[in-house]
């Protein structure tokens, strides 16, 4: 059950060999039958940078950044006067899920907004929808921004700036969810005769093969899913990689496990961030480990 990883990169490892090729580990997403669209997927927590002094008679701030969550609750509000401050608002998961876009319904409109996520929920915080111009028809209105692809998040952070009105406020933020699409991870490595994939064999080893003869497998074999923990487990099979007894020393060896149990291990060996962000690139994928980030 095991796949060697052959080159060490700075602190990390690639995920797929590389000599001299360019896109390295290309993710494509395949059809799913469980993929579902337009789905809103809620979000448990909500903080903000700037928030309006006001508490009402229960003792409880008016104009909370949770008050963005609910419908019907109120709504968020900034503390007004920000000239040319960028004001952010930022929505926590739960867990981990892929996201098309988001939805705002914006209570007072900024003149320009951006768009940030983080993988783990924490800092820092990536960029993935840069400034753009917000043109609505009044302060109150709703907007949604589409991602450039389906992005894997657990917290997503909305930077509003170039003030209209004395205050940033929202109504509502609402991720539009992108399913749980299959994916095959393209290995870097070529061959004259076709592509090579990651993939589980019959006797559940992890190996880099030829793409077209997991085709004629038939068995699923080359098709990855992500779990609620952001682990990537083979449906067929249903054991996750995992990086072997979490060392990355020599490039590390990256194995087959029971999901539960190498998640149970709480060091991150078994929890895989594809690259959608300037510090990773070309859709890699990167291992979560603790202690340090490989990739």
């Amino acid at each position: 059950m095991e796949w060697r990883i052959p080159r060490a990169v700075e602190i990390g490892f690639l995920l797929c060999i590389s000599f001299a090729v360019t896109n390295c580990c290309a993710l494509e997403h395949e059809e799913a039958a469980d993929a579902i669209e337009k789905t809103y997927i809620r979000i448990a927590t909500a903080e903000a940078s700037s928030v309006y002094p006001s508490v009402g008679p229960n003792g409880m701030r008016e104009y909370s950044p949770d008050k963005a969550l609910t419908k019907g609750s109120g709504y968020w509000s900034s503390e007004g006067n920000h000239k040319n401050e960028v004001v952010s608002w930022t929505g926590i998961l739960t867990n981990r899920r892929t996201f098309n876009g988001i939805n705002i319904n914006w209570a007072y409109a900024p003149g320009k907004v951006s768009i940030a996520v983080s993988f783990d929920g924490k800092e820092p915080f990536h960029e993935v929808v840069p400034f753009q111009d917000v043109n609505g028809p009044s302060a109150a209105f709703e907007q949604q921004v589409t991602f450039p692809h389906p992005i894997r998040l657990k917290a997503v952070r909305i930077l509003m700036k170039n003030a209209r009105y004395e205050y940033f406020g929202i109504n509502l933020v609402q991720l539009v969810g992108a399913g749980n699409p299959m994916l095959r991870i393209h290995g870097g490595i070529t061959s004259p005769h076709q592509d090579m994939c990651l993939q589980i064999d019959e006797h559940d080893d992890i190996v880099l093969d030829g793409c077209l003869a997991s085709l004629t497998a038939m068995d699923g074999r080359a098709l990855w899913k992500y779990n609620e923990l952001g682990q990537l487990y083979n449906p067929i099979k249903n054991k996750c990689m995992a990086l072997k007894d979490n060392i990355d020393l020599d490039g590390g060896t990256v194995v087959a496990q029971d999901c539960e149990q190498s998640y149970k291990y709480n060091d991150g060996r078994s929890i895989w961030q594809v690259g959608d962000t300037d510090l990773l690139p070309l859709r890699m994928l990167k291992s979560m480990r603790q202690g340090t980030t490989t990739k």
